[in-house]
């Protein structure tokens, strides 16, 4: 049947979001993916879309950052066919450039292993979205946190 069929793809299905404190964690990390992506940045850019590109760019990010924080199974066809509509919708655009599987994966994967406590990826793709330079320090400070988790009224 059809299941067979889904488990052969290999699917990336995130079972939960990650846990309150590390939403916010999660979602920079997934804005940081979604202002990587070069196809949705070229959108932007060359105004392919009908109206503020950087307005709906932002958006969909926001629309993929919530369902990701919803409390349920999450799919990755589900995330592919929400950036596929925005792309052919708001920017005229048709992916075929494998990006927009890549972009599912990696967003699902940081839902999974935020979820799991896990957050090295999220900051290490924060990171580099924003060039590397004084942002290693602030990770850093992070994980110290994260770790030192008997100490947090020095948070802000």
């Amino acid at each position: 049947g059809p299941t067979c069929v889904c488990e052969m793809a290999a699917q990336v299905v995130a079972a939960g979001p990650p846990p309150q404190d590390g939403r916010e964690v999660f979602a920079a990390a997934v804005r940081a993916v979604f202002s990587r992506w070069t196809l949705l940045r070229l959108a932007v850019d060359q105004g392919w879309s009908d109206g503020d590109g950087s307005a709906q760019a932002g958006a969909l990010v926001e629309t993929v950052v919530a369902m990701l924080l919803a409390e349920k199974k999450i799919y990755q066809d589900e995330v592919e066919d929400v950036l596929f509509d925005a792309l052919e919708s708001k920017f005229n655009a048709v992916a075929e450039d494998g990006s927009v599987e890549e972009v599912s994966t990696v967003v699902l994967r940081l839902r999974t292993e935020c979820a799991a406590g896990d957050f090295a990826t999220a900051y290490d793709i924060i990171a580099k979205a924003e060039g590397g330079t004084n942002t290693t320090t602030v990770a850093a400070q992070c994980v110290g946190q994260a770790d030192a988790s008997d100490d947090d009224d020095d948070d802000d």
